[in-house]
């Protein structure tokens, strides 16, 4: 079993070997009493700036610059070898300035939200894959909207031929409530089946009050809300993945701007 691609070994070697070299100079650096720091900076803030081509090659996706998989993975491998060279840049965990600490946690927030991200998109998209029924992200609260109006219609359809509002009532009272917006993200997110338990048991106790030509109008009604938690899957886990990058890019985007500023400051006051 191959447990990593050609490219991954590569890029991974290329890493160590970049991480290996750096600490090499930063040692003879010390050794002759020189500033490690001005070199390891520039390297660092060299590296830093390689991530967010990703995003240019996202848009020049025409043009033939390898696959986007392939440039997704060797932002991983990049984002994973800054920490190590940040650590000897600044020769600790945790600086001591404002400013530095400022720019340290921006630093530290867009490697954990790298690495979420990272797994977020491993096991996301074959939980997608596997619960079937592919629908677009924004078409969902459509989807939904229309779901409610099948039940309504339902509704009205059990009214005008039973005559009875029993399960309109039950509708109304309780059932509403799991129609009119996404329902148990946080149990479908970890793949739990909390839906299925909630309206198994509203579905029991309705049943015992509905005649037996009127219980075909609820497996109806069942089957509907099995689509609703079907979209509300997908908008739980397409949703973690957009929002996922609502954080992380605009993280990102600062921390190159407080680099940028933090060279200009080290050029003007330092060097």
């Amino acid at each position: 079993m191959r447990f990593l691609s050609r490219s991954s070994i590569v890029l991974t070697s290329c890493s160590v070997l970049l991480i290996s070299l750096a600490s090499y100079w930063h040692f003879i650096d010390l050794r002759q009493l020189s500033r490690p720091e001005i070199r390891s900076g520039y390297l660092l803030f060299a590296i830093m700036l390689l991530p967010g081509l990703l995003a240019v090659r996202k848009r020049l996706s025409v043009i033939p610059l390898g696959t986007v998989h392939g440039w997704t993975r060797a932002h991983v491998v990049l984002g994973a070898t800054l920490l190590p060279l940040f650590w000897l840049h600044i020769g600790r965990v945790w600086p001591d300035g404002i400013y530095e600490q400022i720019l340290t946690a921006l630093f530290y927030l867009v490697t954990a939200g790298g690495f979420i991200g990272w797994v977020i998109q491993n096991r996301i998209p074959s939980r997608l894959v596997q619960a079937g029924n592919e629908v677009i992200f924004e078409r969902i609260p459509e989807e939904i909207i229309d779901c409610r109006r099948q039940v309504e219609g339902l509704i009205l359809e059990y009214q005008q031929e039973t005559g009875s509002d029993t399960l309109a009532k039950h509708y109304v009272d309780i059932l509403s409530w799991y129609f009119f917006k996404p329902r148990f993200t946080i149990n479908h997110l970890f793949g739990g089946n909390a839906h299925e338990h909630w309206l198994g048991g509203k579905y029991r106790i309705i049943e015992r009050y509905l005649a037996q030509d009127e219980k075909q109008y609820l497996q109806r009604l069942a089957k509907i809300a099995q689509r609703k938690a079907d979209l509300d899957f997908h908008y739980t886990h397409q949703g973690l993945l957009k929002l996922w990058l609502f954080f992380h890019i605009p993280l990102a985007a600062a921390l190159i701007v407080f680099s940028v500023w933090h060279v200009l400051l080290i050029h003007l006051y330092s060097i």
